[in-house]
C-alpha cells in the first residue's frame, strides 16, 4: 500500500468497531479516482494501488463489505482501458454477483454490472455471450427507467454494438437509430455520446448501402445524395431482410412508401434505385 493510503490511514479518527478490512477498504475507496473511462490522469493511481485493491477485495469476508463492489468494478474498467480485458473479466463477473445478491436481478445498477461483463466478452471476442447480458441490460433499463431514458440509449447503443460484432447490421442500425434519437432529446445534438451515436448509425448505414449493392448490383447507390439516402432506408432494410430485390417495382414502391423514411414520394434521384432492383435477374443476386 502507498505511503499516500498509509498517511490517510494514520490521519482518520479510530473506529472501535472497524475491522482493519473495512478500514482498507474505505481508504481505497476514498482515495482511488472514480471515473476511468476517458481520463488518462486517473490512470497513475490505479497503477499504483491496484495491487492492493486486488489483495483487499481478494479477502474472504470482502463480499461482505459495502465498498468491495465498487472497487471490484472500477478495477475492471481500468484493467479494460489498458487492454487488460481477461483479468478485468472476474473482477467484473464477481462485482455482479455481489450486486444482484445486495439489490436483485431488476436494479439499475445490476444492469450496468451486466453491461460491464457484457464489454469484456465482447473484447476478449465473446460476442454471443456479450449479446445475451446487453441484452437483458437493456430490458432492466427500460424496466425501471421507462424507455426513453439515456441510460436506455446507452443499452440500445451497446446491443446494437455486439450485434454489428456478429455481422446483424440490419438488426443493429434501428437500434442505434433509437438510441440517437434519445440522445439528442435528452443532451442535445453537440453532446459527446450524440455524436459518438451518430458515428455509429452512420457507419452502418454505409456498411448496409455497400452490402446492397454487393448483393444486389444497385450501383447507382454510388451516385445517390445523403438526402435520398436517408429516405431509401426502410425500403433497403426491408429488401435487405427479405432477402430480395427483385420483386416488382410496384411492390417496391408500396414497402419503400410505407417504410416510415424521411421522404414518402419517389424522386429523379430515387427512381433509378427502384428500377435497379426491379431489373430482371436482380432477385437471383439476392438469392
Amino acid at each position: 500500500m502507498s505511503a499516500q493510503t498509509v498517511r490517510h490511514r494514520a490521519a482518520a479518527p479510530p473506529s472501535a468497531a472497524a475491522s482493519p478490512l473495512q478500514v482498507v477498504l474505505a481508504l481505497l475507496r476514498t482515495d482511488l479516482p472514480g471515473d476511468v473511462w476517458g481520463t488518462p490522469e486517473s490512470w497513475p493511481r490505479w497503477r499504483t494501488l491496484l495491487p492492493s485493491v486486488l489483495t483487499a477485495t481478494g479477502h474472504p469476508r470482502a463480499s461482505e463489505e459495502e465498498p468491495t463492489a465498487w472497487l471490484l468494478v472500477q478495477a475492471g474498467n481500468y484493467l479494460n482501458s489498458q487492454g487488460r480485458y481477461a483479468e478485468a473479466l472476474p473482477l467484473q463477473q464477481r462485482a455482479l454477483r455481489i450486486g444482484e445478491a445486495a439489490l436483485g436481478p431488476d436494479h439499475p445498477d445490476v444492469a450496468a454490472g451486466l453491461s460491464y461483463v457484457g464489454w469484456a466478452l465482447s473484447e476478449l471476442g465473446r460476442h454471443a455471450e456479450a449479446l445475451s447480458l446487453q441484452q437483458r441490460a437493456l430490458r432492466v433499463r427500460e424496466a425501471a427507467l421507462g424507455p426513453d431514458h439515456p441510460y436506455v440509449a446507452t443499452g440500445l447503443s451497446h446491443v446494437g454494438r455486439v450485434l454489428s460484432e456478429l455481422g446483424r447490421h440490419v438488426e443493429a442500425l434501428p437500434l442505434q437509430q433509437r438510441a440517437l434519437r434519445i440522445r439528442e432529446a435528452a443532451l442535445g445534438p453537440d453532446h459527446p455520446f450524440t455524436r459518438r451515436t451518430r458515428s455509429y448509425v452512420e457507419d452502418l448505414q454505409a456498411q448496409l448501402l455497400a452490402t446492397l449493392q454487393v448483393r444486389c448490383g444497385c450501383l447507382i447507390v454510388r451516385s445517390l445524395g445523403s438526402a435520398a439516402r436517408r429516405s431509401l432506408w426502410g425500403c433497403l432494410i426491408r429488401c435487405l431482410t427479405l432477402g430480395w430485390c427483385g420483386k416488382s417495382s410496384k411492390r417496391l414502391r408500396r414497402i419503400w412508401g410505407g417504410s416510415g423514411g424521411t421522404g414518402a414520394s419517389l424522386t429523379w434521384e430515387t427512381e433509378p434505385l427502384i428500377r435497379a432492383a426491379s431489373s430482371p435477374g436482380s432477385r437471383s443476386r439476392c438469392s
